[in-house]
């Protein structure tokens, strides 16, 4: 798409570049917030709740994890040889988010209260392992394919065993209202 925008007149080229950039930023940034909000609250909010019992807490957790999001991300970007592999590489976090998000949408009964939290610490765990662990990379070239049946074990697992029912809609009362003009 890139070499396209080029080949037209400078000027509408500057506005398509332009575009481009913001719509890369735009998703990036809406990615990082959505995953420094992810790991606030369904990670460390369950292992501790004085991470976000203040509002004050609730900000501070979330910037520390979009710090660490942001480095993580950096080192990936400085690590990558190759966009694709990098890609398959990231996507194999995603198996947890999914779960949770098909869940949510069309079968809220497979949410309990641990799925979300297992789910993401298991997925976090063997990525780690298979970043660090020579043995499991070289087991598992390619992580997105044993993250997702390990994911999707582990969720059913938690639905399972764990007999804590929760709703996943959010009470009348921890709603935000917006005020009407």
């Amino acid at each position: 798409m890139s070499a396209v925008i080029v080949s037209l007149h400078p000027v509408v080229s500057g506005i398509g570049m332009a575009g481009l950039w913001a719509v890369t930023v735009s998703t990036g940034v809406a990615l990082l917030m959505s995953a420094a909000q992810l790991v606030g609250f369904d990670i460390l909010a369950p292992i501790n709740k004085k991470f976000v019992d203040t509002p004050e807490k609730e900000a501070v957790t979330s910037r520390v994890s979009l710090i660490v999001m942001v480095a993580v991300t950096l080192f990936l970007a400085y690590k990558a040889t190759s966009i694709v592999g990098t890609i398959i590489t990231v996507l194999c976090i995603t198996p947890a988010f999914f779960w949770m998000m098909i869940s949510f949408l069309y079968c809220p009964k497979l949410i309990k209260k641990s799925s979300a939290f297992v789910t993401q610490v298991v997925a976090y765990i063997f990525f780690v392992l298979w970043l660090f662990v020579p043995s499991v990379k070289q087991a598992f070239p390619t992580p997105i394919y044993v993250e997702w049946p390990l994911c999707t074990v582990v969720w059913f697992l938690c639905y399972l065993f764990d007999k804590r029912k929760i709703d996943p809609v959010v009470p009348k009362e921890q709603r935000i209202e917006l005020k009407k003009n």
